[in-house]
């Protein structure tokens, strides 16, 4: 998921509420931009891409970027809500991170991997 997604969760989000489908309602981050991220999940997921007929089995969705800075918060918030949406036999989160090791001490320095983990963590079954 990138910044362009973003756009066009928002550009969505902003087009219903040119409509009048929020009924005059402010237009919020949670759930409206979120719900936005979601269907464009859901809607790219159906796209065959292997030439058969059908949905693919299975859809793998990046959220790249460094966890914590302001900008990702809507995609993490959204994951989380879709985590809820298909149901966790239909979702599974993979935390991939960069632990690096300093010359200086000699060891890994995972404090903000832990911290990460720490801030997001919650139940998945997979």
């Amino acid at each position: 998921m990138t910044d362009w997604l973003c756009f066009f969760s928002v550009k969505s989000v902003i087009d219903k509420e040119r409509r009048g489908d929020y009924l005059g309602s402010k237009v919020q981050v949670v759930p409206h931009i979120t719900d936005a991220i979601q269907d464009w999940i859901e809607r790219v997921a159906a796209i065959p891409v292997d030439g058969k007929e059908g949905p693919p089995d299975v859809c793998v969705t990046e959220l790249g970027g460094t966890i914590g800075d302001i900008e990702s918060m809507p995609f993490i918030e959204a994951l989380g809500e879709f985590s809820y949406r298909v149901g966790a036999g239909n979702f599974c989160l993979i935390h991939v991170s960069l632990v690096p090791v300093l010359n200086v001490v000699g060891e890994p320095v995972s404090s903000n991997q832990e911290l990460l983990i720490w801030c997001f963590w919650m139940p998945i079954n997979c």
